[in-house]
């Protein structure tokens, strides 16, 4: 999969929560819904450039009128298909709904093991937290590969081990752990960056202690420090590879605008409209976009900051760049 193109199709920004993090600040940013015929356009493209599998999300995908039959194209063409919700809209028959359509998988964000942990990052009711537990609990009874995708946060570590008891004992097949990047909304929320140190240990005990019960899928912070310590996951020398560089990832977003990485499309401008060009024109001429991009937009920022985000985690360490790289400071 590493050199097929990916894309994730932001069918809406509109959303019916208030996350305190969301890098792209749904639910008051507002892009109008994706039309049917442009997701249409989009996916046919995709189709012919080699792509494999779509992502359906937001904002909250559920949103947008149109998710099911977005859905029903893009498996009638051949692309595998998930749907990454917050899981307060997915009752049974919407999932039932999906699943006829051709849905394959569904991710949905739990961030604790409990109401009051989840509150903390995803301020909701209790009655709506219960809907999305129960999403998770109709998705694994039709079968389809459900997904719990979590936050890494200061406020819930230490709730973490109870989330992966939580998704094993729901029947998952699947919990991906990202690290909190302060970014849209959670520029405002930096106290809640949690340690990549301690982080790092954690991942390394319990990853290996539950490897056999689910999968777990993470994308590691790297450590880079000064002297190497027991804690570190690499030394001084550690590379990691600038997304936009790859440039085999979109992130599209209802109006056509189109970013090579989830950082981008918080800070900085598209690479591309897709309403002025078409993706296979785009792919035919990425490398060369690509590049200009780079220098434009992040060389700059790497000049000024060492990264591509002007953030130093307090305990010591800067974020570096979206491979989720830090280094000592």
């Amino acid at each position: 999969m590493e050199n097929k193109p990916q894309i994730d199709l932001n069918v809406t920004n509109d959303c019916n929560f208030r996350c305190v993090h969301c890098g792209f600040d749904s639910g008051k940013v507002r892009l109008g819904e994706m039309s049917l015929d442009f997701a249409k356009t989009v996916l046919t493209d995709f189709k012919k450039i080699g792509g494999l599998k779509v992502d359906f999300t937001g904002g909250e995908p559920l949103l947008n009128k149109d998710l099911i039959v977005m859905v029903e194209f893009a498996s009638s063409i051949g692309l595998k298909t998930k749907v990454v919700t917050n899981g307060s809209l997915c009752s049974a028959e919407k999932l039932e709904q999906l699943k006829a359509a051709g849905l394959n998988g569904i991710s949905v964000s739990i961030d604790g093991s409990d109401y009051s942990s989840f509150n903390k990052v995803r301020p909701t009711s209790e009655m709506l937290y219960k809907k999305v537990v129960q999403c998770v609990k109709d998705s694994v009874a039709l079968g389809l590969y459900t997904k719990i995708n979590t936050v890494v946060f200061n406020s819930n570590f230490d709730d973490l081990e109870n989330v992966i008891e939580q998704a094993i004992d729901l029947g998952c097949n699947e919990i991906r752990f990202c690290y909190f990047a302060p970014l849209g909304r959670g520029v405002a929320q930096t106290d809640l960056v949690a340690n990549p140190e301690k982080w790092l240990v954690f991942a390394k005990q319990k990853f290996e202690q539950y490897k056999n019960e689910i999968k777990i899928v993470n994308a590691l912070p790297m450590i880079e420090t000064s002297k190497t310590s027991e804690t570190s996951e690499t030394s001084k020398t550690s590379e990691t590879g600038c997304l936009v560089k790859r440039m085999n990832f979109l992130q599209i977003f209802p109006n056509g605008d189109a970013y090579p990485c989830s950082i981008m499309a918080s800070i900085s401008e598209p690479i591309i409209n897709l309403n002025k060009c078409s993706l296979q024109e785009f792919w035919l001429n990425k490398d060369k976009m690509a590049s200009e991009y780079y220098q434009k937009n992040i060389q700059p920022l790497f000049d000024k900051y060492g990264g591509c985000l002007d953030f130093k985690v307090k305990e010591g360490f800067k974020f570096v760049c979206q491979a989720r790289k830090f280094c000592s400071r």
